[in-house]
């Protein structure tokens, strides 16, 4: 019984984790488009031009 909260416990943090890494990239690509739509270019390194 312990054991299987603990799995649950698990996956939850686990979906948890991917969804805050999905809106982290989402985000950093809206603001790289607005960015973009500024006229601020970034290079691959992420610098600025």
């Amino acid at each position: 019984m312990h054991f299987h909260l603990r799995n649950i416990l698990a996956k939850v943090q686990l979906e948890y984790r991917t969804r805050v890494a999905a809106d982290a990239i989402q985000s950093g690509l809206a603001s790289r488009q607005r960015m973009k739509d500024e006229g601020v270019y970034i290079t691959q390194s992420g610098d600025m031009e």
